[in-house]
């Protein structure tokens, strides 16, 4: 009998504890079928996009809700909203949307029994941007009250993002990325002048020749990432056209620096290598003046010129 009384309790708390764990695995009750302009991942200010949503019945779904609302929502101008579905199976939440809402919430009615498919469709237009914008195309969730569950839970069923730029803003932002790029080159440039002067020292060369050439590229390089600060804060602005002024004008002034950079390592390499060529002919001729006396005496002792040493 005690062991009765124990059994009831232990299955009621292995309910209670297996319950939450298969509504976590099975809360997927729609599903994404298709998407008419999921590829659209770029566009320009003042263009009419259209998307159309199908949302299904997840087949593997074990488990439905009682409640559940779909959310759709967007970042486009103009937006307009059409819902379509079996008849009464769904309803606008709060009315039909007005053109311009950017949202849309929509009931579904008796999900559990009822729910098969549903249509939603966006016609928007993407708005002026001062600068590359990524912005929400279309995104839906859904909002479920599942058996069980103390609260709604929230699944998101789509996030499809798109960024709106314009030539004048796209050529800035690559104007910027180039003048980047140039500006860690000639920094790795600057390091590798450094370390064949300092090499060229080593060998005793004189390297007081390169610091006129050294400080233009230094001045040149703080010069340019001065630009590449000007462009970034007018690209911000939206000021497009400054933008790429100041980055063209960072690169050009790169573009030297890193030649000079080329020209101060080979003319420092080329006296380091004409340093050491000297000093192994020096020792070489050495070499050679020492063999040809020794050569020569032996000759003159020879013919008995010298007397034996």
């Amino acid at each position: 009998m005690g062991k009765q009384n124990l059994l009831v309790p232990t299955l009621i708390m292995g309910l209670l504890l297996v319950a939450p764990l298969a509504l976590a695995q099975e809360t997927n009750f729609i599903v994404v079928e298709s998407e008419s302009n999921k590829d659209v991942t770029t566009s320009t200010p003042g263009t009419r996009l259209i998307n159309e949503i199908k949302l299904i019945l997840n087949p593997e779904a074990t488990i439905k809700p009682l409640l559940a609302t779909v959310i759709a929502r967007t970042d486009l101008e103009q937006a307009e909203w059409t819902v379509t579905g079996p008849e009464g199976t769904w309803e606008y939440i709060g009315g039909e949307p007005e053109p311009g809402t950017p949202e849309v919430r929509i009931r579904l009615i008796q999900p559990t029994i009822k729910f098969k498919e549903l249509t939603i469709r966006l016609s928007g237009a993407t708005p002026e941007v001062a600068k590359q914008t990524e912005m929400t195309f279309v995104n839906v969730t859904t909002s479920c009250h599942y058996p069980g569950g103390e609260r709604p839970i929230k699944e998101l069923e789509l996030d499809h993002k798109i960024t709106v730029t314009t030539a004048a803003i796209g050529g800035a932002l690559q104007a910027i990325q180039t003048a980047k790029s140039k500006l860690s080159q000639a920094q790795r440039v600057r390091q590798d002048v450094q370390a064949a002067l300092d090499e060229a020292k080593r060998e005793g060369v004189d390297t007081a020749r390169y610091e006129d050439a050294i400080r233009l590229m230094d001045s040149a390089i703080r010069t340019a990432e001065s630009n590449i600060g000007n462009a970034e804060r007018a690209y911000e602005e939206g000021n497009a056209e400054a933008a790429m002024a100041a980055a063209n004008n960072a690169s050009e002034l790169l573009d030297d620096a890193i030649l000079t950079g080329h020209r101060v390592i080979r003319g420092a390499e080329e006296a380091t290598a004409w340093d050491r060529l000297v000093e192994k002919i020096g020792i070489t001729g050495i070499i050679i003046v020492i063999v040809i006396i020794v050569a020569v005496a032996l000759f003159l002792k020879y013919r008995g010129y010298v007397e034996p040493w």
